[in-house]
């Protein structure tokens, strides 16, 4: 989800960033918690839930210096 909303931003993608992700999380299952952008780095929240358990994962995305 990082990664696809960070290629967004860059250009290299089509759309938005957030909602990006956020189309990226729903083909695979995941809910999008938090998209911040700063500068040309994406950080991401989501989770997942099933069968009584819910997961969690933050990441971080964008090009390296």
């Amino acid at each position: 989800m990082a990664i696809g909303a960070t290629d967004a931003l860059r250009g290299l993608n089509t759309g938005f960033s957030c909602p990006t992700a956020g189309q990226i999380g729903l083909i695979n299952g995941v809910g999008l918690d938090t998209c911040r952008i700063v500068g040309f780095e994406v950080f991401i929240s989501a989770h997942s839930k099933g069968v009584g358990i819910v997961l969690s994962a933050n990441a971080l995305a964008g090009p390296s210096y």
